[in-house]
């Protein structure tokens, strides 16, 4: 039996490959309630975990690693959808339909879990009080505002 929090990288390659064949068979079976709460738990936790586990944040605690995940989860299927749109839509008419949604998130999911049991006990430390992460921060920060306000204003006069 393993102890909580120490995965071995087989035990969390199996673990994301049984949770994605359950989310294909409920998404595709086409179950009202099984499909909305099942779909709704894996995407809120399973990529903020998966990107958790991939940055090596230590000293968290479950409070701390719930929020993070579900945030970190929020943002990675924002930044897919937004990628998919912006690429997909020059060659198919309908970027953002199911099944490229479902494909495109789960092969990404699966992608960033080889990368986690590949690296296996290779430490990757954030330290979020370093020059180096404040000045990346402000720049991206600074990017998104700018694409926001370009955005708006080119909605407002170029219709």
């Amino acid at each position: 039996m393993l102890k909580s929090g120490s995965w071995k990288s087989k035990d969390f390659i199996i673990l994301i490959l049984i949770l994605q064949v359950i989310v294909y068979f409920v998404v595709y079976s086409d179950i009202p309630t099984a499909r909305i709460i099942l779909s709704f738990l894996y995407l809120m936790f399973v990529p903020g975990i998966v990107i958790l586990k991939l940055l090596k944040l230590r000293g968290l605690d479950l409070v701390e690693k719930v929020f993070f995940s579900v945030v970190l989860s929020i943002a990675f299927l924002m930044f897919i959808g937004v990628i998919i749109n912006e690429i997909a839509r020059l060659a198919i008419a309908d970027p953002l339909s199911l099944n490229l949604l479902v494909f495109s998130i789960n092969t990404t999911i699966l992608i960033m879990s080889l990368l986690v049991a590949s690296r296996g006990d290779s430490h990757l430390s954030i330290s979020l009080h370093s020059k180096r992460s404040k000045s990346l921060f402000l720049i991206l920060l600074s990017v998104s505002l700018f694409r926001l306000l370009w955005n708006t204003c080119s909605e407002c006069f170029w219709k």
